[in-house]
């Protein structure tokens, strides 16, 4: 081993980590930019967690673009299926009234059940995607046809953003 390997190893992992730091963070600015254009939430809270690991994790299959977009689509459906069932798809969110209640815990609970168990036939495990099933089971994405345009456009420029840094990082030094 010479002086040197050390060193270039240190280096490496270095900017490996600068790479990931950066990447996690640039993934969120394609949606942001979206967000500012139109003036629709393609911006939200669960695109965090999905950019973190696309970044840091890109190997695993979990953070493959498919199971990102599939698994925050089935979570968005679930927690549609169980607002709409538990008559909370007028109600206001949880964030807005600053209370939590019964039916809005049941809501929680049965979306993110019913998002695993539709996970696992498509084979599509995404864990940040419970955090958009949670959105929406909580009020804050409404069970509509525009929102459900606004959660998965921001997914996919999300998984673009995510997509394209990742092919950055594979070319040639």
């Amino acid at each position: 081993m010479s002086a040197t390997e050390p060193s270039s190893q240190g280096s490496t992992a270095l900017l490996n980590h600068i790479y990931r730091i950066l990447a996690a963070g640039l993934a969120l600015v394609l949606p942001g930019l979206l967000a500012l254009w139109s003036h629709k939430l393609l911006l939200f809270a669960s695109l965090g967690p999905t950019a973190v690991m696309m970044a840091q994790q890109p190997t695993l299959r979990t953070s493959h673009w498919y199971n990102a977009f599939a698994g925050h689509a089935l979570g968005m459906l679930s927690a549609f299926i169980t607002v709409w069932l538990l008559a909370l798809a007028t109600a206001p969110s949880v964030f807005v009234v600053d209370e939590v209640s019964p039916r809005r815990v049941a809501a929680a609970a049965l979306s993110v059940a019913l998002a695993l168990l539709l996970e696992q036939p498509a084979r599509a495990q995404h864990p940040p995607a419970a955090s958009t099933t949670l959105l929406v089971a909580l009020g804050s994405f409404k069970p509509t046809w525009h929102d459900a345009g606004v959660i998965l456009g921001g997914v996919a420029a999300v998984i673009v953003a995510g997509e394209l840094l990742k092919g950055l990082r594979t070319l040639p030094h």
